[in-house]
């Protein structure tokens, strides 16, 4: 083993410059992504648009019934 041999150990957070990313870097992704990005908005405005109009309708109730006779009393009204 070689005792004279010294280890650079850096702290947690100091890293060197080329790990780090800029916001330019961000920004590349952004720009080179735009149509994704605007696809996923105008989506999410359609559906935020939707779902407001959809709350903002009064809500319409709607029922039907239907009412039939009982076979029993018209077969005895007919047989009598």
């Amino acid at each position: 083993m070689n005792k004279n041999k010294t280890e650079i150990v850096q702290p947690p957070g100091d890293y060197p410059q080329e790990d780090e990313i800029s916001l330019i870097d961000y920004w590349r992704v952004l720009v080179k992504r735009k149509s994704i990005i605007i696809i996923f908005g105008l989506t999410a405005i359609a559906t935020i648009g939707a779902v407001l109009y959809a709350l903002s309708l009064t809500p319409v109730y709607k029922a039907e019934a239907i009412f039939l006779p009982q076979l029993v009393l018209i077969q005895e009204w007919f047989y009598n």
